[in-house]
């Protein structure tokens, strides 16, 4: 877990919970633009504890996540009482999955990948910001996107290693994070192919998943090559 300091030109306290390190520092480097003060978390766990040790002004719960998923914490985190806004952070777009959270009591959702606009409204929306043109710096998200590209090799063998080993719940579990991942780096080739994929997936069936899987490893082999370009 980690935090920035704190300075008099803060707007707001807000909770990071996501698992993915280049999802989380990419949406660190946009809440901190707008002059907000980040807590992260890795995990569900990570959240509870520090929705203990802290107040804040906003919480953004990844839903998915190793240890304790965001809505066991978000069941948790009810439990304390916190009044602030819940947001969750989520691969998972269809209409009735974003309806059971809210059911559950989320204050709204935030759609993934992210959409820098969208997002930047909704946050702002929330913690009462006058909305002002995001800038991302341009160096940061290259040497993020860098960093997100130099993974993909290791995804690759993720994706590879279930398929081969029939392991479909693994596979699901691995396609979901990419989707949730590429688009934020403007990998709009893999997050395609990862949709369609996960969306098959669901189904529950495997017919045509082979071909799927590997055009969206290729996709992933063409976006490694553009590391260096």
């Amino acid at each position: 877990m980690s935090s920035i300091d704190t300075s008099e030109s803060l707007k707001g306290k807000v909770l990071l919970a996501e698992d993915h390190p280049d999802n989380r520092k990419l949406i660190t480097i946009i809440l901190e633009g707008m002059g907000l003060q980040v807590i992260a978390a890795e995990n569900g766990q990570e959240a509870v504890q520090a929705v203990l040790d802290h107040e804040f002004d906003l919480i953004l719960l990844d839903i998915q996540m190793p240890i304790m998923d965001g809505e066991e914490a978000f069941k948790f985190i009810q439990a304390t009482g916190v009044s602030s806004p819940v947001l969750a952070l989520t691969a998972n777009t269809m209409t009735h999955e974003v309806e059971r959270y809210l059911k559950m009591g989320f204050t709204d959702h935030l759609s993934k990948p992210i959409d820098r606009t969208k997002f930047h409204k909704k946050i702002s929306h929330y913690l009462n910001l006058e909305v002002e043109e995001l800038n991302l710096p341009i160096g940061e998200f290259e040497a993020l996107q860098n960093n997100y590209l130099q993974g993909l090799d290791e995804q690759k063998h993720l994706l590879h290693s279930s398929y081969q080993n029939s392991d479909f719940v693994a596979l699901k579990r691995h396609v979901h994070a990419i989707k949730g991942t590429a688009g934020m780096f403007e990998c709009h080739e893999i997050h395609n192919y990862a949709t369609q994929l996960d969306e098959l997936l669901k189904s529950g069936s495997i017919e045509g998943v082979d071909v799927l899987l590997d055009l969206l490893i290729s996709a992933m082999t063409d976006a490694s090559k553009t590391i260096f370009s």
